[in-house]
């Protein structure tokens, strides 16, 4: 019956998003490998990463899928120190 329960639910989902994937821990990292096992079981499963600074072609290697890169802007930061501050 828990079986039928998740084929059920699964049948529902069509697109899984992570953001972030960059702060990787253990529970990121089980996460994606549960993602990665259930594209197998479930092909119409679309699983989107995203990350403004992680390594892609390690991702795409491990869930072997095309990746889509999206440019940003890079704006100027500028660093202003308490004493810094203070003295304004």
């Amino acid at each position: 019956m828990n079986t039928m329960l998740n084929e059920a639910c699964m049948g529902n989902i069509s697109h899984v998003i992570v953001d972030e994937v960059q702060e990787r821990d253990r529970f990121c990292d089980f996460l994606l490998i549960c993602l990665r096992d259930l594209r197998v079981r479930y092909p119409h499963l679309r699983v989107i990463i995203m990350s403004a600074t992680a390594n892609m072609p390690i991702f795409e290697k491990y869930f072997t899928c095309p990746v889509i890169t999206v440019p940003g802007r890079c704006y100027p930061v500028k660093e202003f120190y308490l004493l810094d501050v203070l003295k304004m």
